[in-house]
């Protein structure tokens, strides 16, 4: 610029009207033609400056702490100009056109650091254009992208959870159960290994910066019960026994019909059936838990329960109903005083 009036350092601070309440107002520093000589704008305040003519050109810089936006705008005498955002190497990151009116415009910041605004005449007029240059610094609060999704896994099996989320670094998450914050679930994933009963339920994340935090919905976990057998049949000959092994798992007991059937087959049309079979229970180390030498009437109904067919009242058959802790386990079947014979050994899981 040439114009010596406005040569001078203007550090003047005081307050203008400018549409509405009063705000803080600097003057800008002449000359600022250059990127070397660009007056300061602090965040939130407004400078007062002129275009002599249409060959001026005026640089103002502002630091920001972190990436984000400049809400740059521009009111007073407007005219048509151009207003261009630089990296603080001079690299053009947008440049827009204000037309004949006040303008206002987002610019986002990529980086912390220092930027230039360039603001220069597009009319060939040859005049002095005040105006007032006002940059707002604001942090991007985080964005979900993409976000968690409902997961499905059967008992023991695994599971994770993701997010996509944007936004000013540094970013951080954390994931939550049920609306209560899981320990260490603190990254974009949240894995689950050997999943449990327990761990079923409702997900969901919030993800925060310094500008602010947002939390996505929550997503369900839902476990599949793990394929399981109901009955276990095997008809064989006593020599001297007949055994079955059979596993429960999970946290809590199950309850369970073992059978011994002999007599009782004989409707079947089945011929050579121990007479008297004896039924025992034995844990994995071999130790007899329970024996049972003849049904009683009472355990009728859990027959039914489970569909096994009936024996005839008075039968010589053996049954137990138990109640067993997750476990190993083995039944075996063997005829009274060391009979043989033909026998169907039945387990079944009850209700």
């Amino acid at each position: 610029m040439t114009n010596s009036a406005l040569s001078l350092s203007l550090a003047v601070l005081c307050a203008v009207w400018i549409g509405g309440p009063l705000k803080a107002q600097t003057f800008e520093v002449e000359p600022n033609d250059s990127p070397s000589t660009a007056t300061g704008i602090v965040s939130g305040g407004t400078v007062s400056a002129q275009l002599i003519n249409a060959r001026d050109i005026d640089h103002f810089k502002i630091n920001v702490p972190s990436s984000g936006v400049l809400v740059v705008s521009l009111t007073g005498f407007v005219s048509d100009k151009s207003i261009t955002l630089l990296s603080s190497s001079g690299v053009v990151l947008a440049s827009y056109r204000t037309g004949f009116s006040a303008f206002s415009q987002t610019v986002a910041t990529p980086n912390a650091g220092q930027y230039f605004l360039r603001v220069a005449s597009t009319v060939p007029y040859d005049y002095t254009d005040q105006y007032f240059i006002r940059a707002n610094f604001q942090l991007l609060t985080p964005t979900i992208e993409e976000p968690p999704l409902a997961q499905i896994t059967a008992l023991g099996g695994s599971a994770t959870f993701s997010v996509g989320a944007s936004g000013a670094p540094p970013i951080t998450y954390q994931w939550r159960k049920d609306g209560v914050a899981i320990q260490g679930a603190t990254s974009a994933k949240y894995y689950l290994q050997s999943a449990k009963q327990t761990d079923a339920g409702r997900y969901s994340v919030v993800v925060s910066n310094l500008n602010g935090a947002v939390s996505s919905g929550e997503v369900t976990l839902s476990l599949l019960d793990p394929p399981k057998l109901i009955n276990l049949s095997t008809l064989g000959h006593l020599n001297p026994d007949l055994a079955s092994g059979f596993v429960i798992r999970g946290a809590a007991a199950k309850r369970i019909l073992a059978r011994a059937v002999g007599p009782g087959l004989a409707p079947f049309g089945l011929s050579g059936l121990v007479a008297d079979p004896v039924l025992e229970l034995f844990d994995a180390r071999g130790n007899s838990l329970r024996v049972n030498d003849d049904w009683i009437a009472a355990d009728a109904g859990v027959f039914s329960s489970v569909g096994a067919f009936a024996l005839p009242i008075g039968s010589r058959d053996s049954a137990m109903v138990l109640t067993l802790e997750p476990g190993n386990y083995i039944v075996s079947a063997r005829g009274f005083r060391g009979a043989t014979g033909l026998v169907l050994l039945e387990i079944y899981e009850l209700p």
